[in-house]
């Protein structure tokens, strides 16, 4: 592997912070190195050192995220630790948790925190955010039959956005003198109960969300019964929730305000991108929309996809498939576009994102690939796409797309049946 000046390694760099954190560096001219078990730069496993060495060469900082759900793991990172050392690495900005000097001693969470302290060789940054928003609109804290069920009375918490996470991150990463053994506790702007969560998502989605309090042993068992964590990260979940319901949840600390001279984004902000109006007409489509917003994480402003486009935006369709449309004039017109996606296509996925930026023309290129089935037959369906798109005062101006044709025909028929059908 070539060896890179300031080149980041990214742990979790296919998870919710870590790819955020690998888009952020490159979009301010750092090159990031992602790792994960699959679908990474490279390969990483905390159970093969040789892995971890591999992953190392030529780096010069690293994004650490400890290898939860596990409870006990501090041997490890203090390996890896020893490792970095003999790479060279100068700083280490790690993602802990809040209040991690408070977490049960049969966990490794301070523990970590207290190695990185003690070491000399590089400099650190330790991060403690709160209870992370996306928990809603994900498996973690699920919104079920438009229910919100945990164990949190009527205890509040200070809910943070992971994309404000990974923004501090990525600049404690990008500057390490300046935030050298700086310890950073990352919120929202305002502490909510969950029944205000509830009332936030609902007013913004139309839907009727509610909260119900559960017995936490209950809800516990019954996390770890879908086999999402393993058991003995009960008593972590059992931490958690307790603080919250006791009162000691987080509570505004202004410490992204801080670092990165703006406020952190509010609930009914988060909520606006995970469930957008009319979500409905456009739910085929958001594994797309996600592989977009990382993407051009920091280059574009908008809560949604479509909200990232100008008005006057100009879409081209250059390999495409007979008779979809080749030139597509205004925002308005690119949604009825694709409004009726999944009448023929829904998408379950999207990975292997590549960003490429030319900053003096304002243009990113992204290459990526989006998986699914076709809606009448069930067949399954992957294309690759490169997407040339150009930025004017923070808005998508203009959109150039290039797919592969074949991958539509032989879902959709040879060729001319293909001609009606959607190409994302």
């Amino acid at each position: 592997m070539t060896n890179s000046m300031n080149t980041v390694l990214v742990l979790g760099g296919t998870g919710r912070t870590g790819s955020l954190v690998a888009a952020e560096l490159r979009n301010r001219g750092l090159p990031a190195r992602t790792a994960a078990r699959s679908g990474a730069d490279v390969s990483f496993d905390w159970d093969d050192p040789a892995s971890q060495a591999t992953a190392l060469d030529g780096v010069d900082r690293v994004y650490l995220v400890a290898p939860v759900p596990r409870t006990r793991y501090a041997e490890q990172v203090s390996d890896f630790l020893d490792l970095a050392e003999k790479a060279g690495v100068r700083h280490i900005t790690h993602l802990s948790t809040y209040r991690a000097e408070d977490a049960p001693e049969t966990t490794d969470f301070a523990a970590v925190e207290a190695e990185l302290r003690s070491r000399t060789a590089f400099t650190h940054t330790i991060l403690q955010p709160g209870w992370v928003m996306q928990n809603f609109a994900d498996h973690h804290v699920p919104i079920v039959d438009d229910v919100i069920t945990v164990p949190a009375g009527t205890g509040a918490e200070a809910f943070v956005d992971a994309a404000d996470i990974a923004a501090v991150a990525a600049a404690t990463l990008a500057d390490p003198t300046g935030h050298a053994g700086r310890r950073y506790v990352l919120t929202g702007p305002e502490a909510l109960t969950f029944t205000q969560v509830a009332e936030t998502i609902g007013d913004v989605t139309g839907r009727p969300v509610r909260f119900q309090d559960i017995d936490r042993d209950t809800w516990v068992r019954a996390v770890v019964a879908t086999g999402f964590v393993p058991a003995d990260y009960g008593v972590v979940l059992d931490w958690q929730t307790s603080a919250v319901a006791g009162g000691n949840g987080s509570r505004p600390t202004g410490d992204i305000e801080r670092v990165l001279g703006r406020p952190p984004r509010s609930l009914a902000d988060f909520a606006r991108r995970a469930w957008p109006v009319n979500s409905d007409d456009f739910a085929a489509l958001n594994p797309f929309f996600d592989i977009v917003a990382r993407g051009l994480a920091g280059l574009v402003d908008g809560d949604h996809y479509f909200d990232t486009l100008a008005e006057d935006a100009v879409f081209e369709y250059v390999i495409t498939v007979p008779g979809y449309p080749r030139r597509v004039v205004g925002r308005t017109a690119v949604a009825d576009l694709y409004r009726d996606y999944g009448d023929s296509m829904v998408l379950y996925a999207a990975d292997q994102l590549a960003v490429h930026h030319d900053r003096e023309k304002s243009v990113v290129v992204l290459e990526y690939t989006v998986h699914g089935r076709a809606t009448a037959t069930g067949a399954d369906y992957t294309n690759n796409f490169v997407s040339v798109i150009t930025i004017r005062d923070r808005k998508i101006s203009r959109w150039r797309d290039y797919l592969d044709p074949i991958a539509v025909f032989d879902i959709h028929g040879w060729p001319a049946s293909a001609s009606g059908s959607p190409q994302r």
